[in-house]
């Protein structure tokens, strides 16, 4: 089974009043993918800036709502093959 890994981020409201979700699939929000490994879809030294500047701060969720701080994350790719060669790509 495989897991998808984005940044927290918060809904857009819009100035008509409408609420709209940030789109999941936006390489930009989309960190990663485990299935057999972690595919990446951003670069992984980014991430870790980002992330490791607030180290305690719930940043990343799966999709299925589970939140990690940076360490938490890390935690989960702890023995995993990783792959770079979607950086910057639109997958799921």
């Amino acid at each position: 089974m495989s897991t998808n890994f984005y940044w927290i981020t918060p809904d857009i409201t819009l100035p008509t009043g409408e609420v709209i979700e940030p789109d999941d699939v936006d390489p930009r929000i989309h960190i990663g993918k485990r299935s057999n490994g972690f595919l990446w879809a951003q670069d992984p030294d980014a991430v870790e800036r980002a992330a490791a500047s607030r180290p305690d701060e719930k940043l990343i969720r799966d999709e299925y709502g589970q939140h990690f701080t940076w360490r938490e994350f890390q935690d989960e790719l702890t023995g995993l093959k990783q792959d770079t060669g979607s950086v910057g790509t639109q997958f799921c």
